[in-house]
């Protein structure tokens, strides 16, 4: 059993250190397309004001979005605005650092620690965080892309942004006949059983749903969701700006939108290659130049993870000064489900 578990952790390292190695040739590739000096110079001439914009447009993406959470978590568990803050700014970074989104569960188990809640329903509660995110997006997405109809919109560009509208309509029709109808969930976790972890999972999903549902139906909470949206793809516009690249107001929102929505695509560690590869995948086919795409993909993936970085690094300096909540039993909190 020993010999297994090390066989795993020596396949993981490897398959890591692959993707390291993939992701900084990728991005060695893109700074030397652009050229070292060239690239510097943008670096060094970003315009200050966007550059500030964009980090402060970021923080305040990140404020609400914990605010907006700590209102899903509420039914469960007293915390405070600012352990919600630091638990989302420590699973950005760990997103920014690792493959695979895993600060989503980082953050889920910070709350779970805190909260005294257990671990399915925090993680619960950041699958239907998501779920509005993306359906938020999606809403977003298709009204950008009215305002550039017939202007920067080209076959490449329209089938991207069709397929990812066609998955997020998906996900909401899934979600909705899984939660519309009552049998829903109950027939999936039947045919899930045999995996007690995923059923228990998909349990707490369906009573997270139903114990918050008055909160989706509030003018705040869809209020907040509309800011997260709105800020995250401001934040990231103002890091194209920085760079003082000339393209369309309406197009680089559609882009930019669109390269939000990407962001659940599994990337490299870092994001490192994968970030300016996707970027130029919108832009390019938008009417963009090659060029203009490499040194602007290179630059916004830059100043955001410098973003996420900071906030990362002080959010995990305020976790270990943050209390930790109890229930009034002193035990951890877990949804009851109701009698099937």
């Amino acid at each position: 059993m020993a010999l297994r578990m090390m066989k795993m952790s020596s396949r993981m390292r490897l398959k890591t250190l692959l993707s390291l190695v993939a992701g900084a040739s990728i991005f060695l590739a893109f700074v030397f397309y652009v050229g070292v000096n060239n690239f510097l110079t943008v670096l060094l001439t970003l315009n200050p004001f966007f550059l500030t914009a964009s980090f402060v447009f970021f923080f305040a993406f990140l404020v609400i979005r914990a605010l907006r959470w700590q209102i899903l978590l509420n039914p469960f568990t007293n915390l405070d605005l600012g352990t919600t803050l630091a638990a989302t700014g420590t699973g950005y970074m760990v997103n920014a650092l690792f493959p695979v989104r895993v600060g989503e569960v980082a953050r889920a188990a910070i709350v779970s620690k805190k909260g005294r809640m257990s671990f399915s329903c925090a993680l619960s509660t950041v699958v239907v965080e998501r779920f509005f995110d993306l359906l938020y997006m999606f809403l977003l997405l298709i009204s950008f892309y009215i305002m550039i109809m017939g202007n920067a919109m080209t076959p490449i560009t329209l089938t991207l942004s069709i397929s990812a509208c066609f998955l997020i309509a998906l996900g909401v029709v899934v979600i909705v006949i899984l939660v519309r109808y009552e049998g829903g969930i109950r027939w999936l976790t039947r045919r899930t059983s045999k995996w007690a972890k995923l059923t228990n999972f998909l349990l707490s999903i369906e009573e997270e749903i139903r114990v918050s549902s008055k909160y989706f139906r509030s003018l705040k909470f869809h209020l907040l969701t509309f800011l997260v949206t709105l800020l995250n793809v401001i934040a990231i516009a103002s890091a194209f700006w920085a760079t003082s690249i000339s393209f369309s107001l309406p197009a680089v929102l559609f882009g930019v939108t669109l390269f939000s929505l990407a962001s659940v695509i599994p990337s490299l560690p870092g994001g490192m290659g994968s970030k300016e590869l996707i970027w130029a995948t919108i832009f390019i086919p938008m009417g963009m130049s090659e060029l203009d795409a490499a040194t602007s993909g290179l630059a916004v993936h830059l100043i955001i993870l410098s973003c996420v970085l900071g906030i990362g690094a002080i959010s995990v300096l305020l976790l270990k000064l943050s209390p930790t909540e109890r229930s009034p039993e002193g035990r951890e909190y877990a949804i009851p489900h109701s009698p099937r």
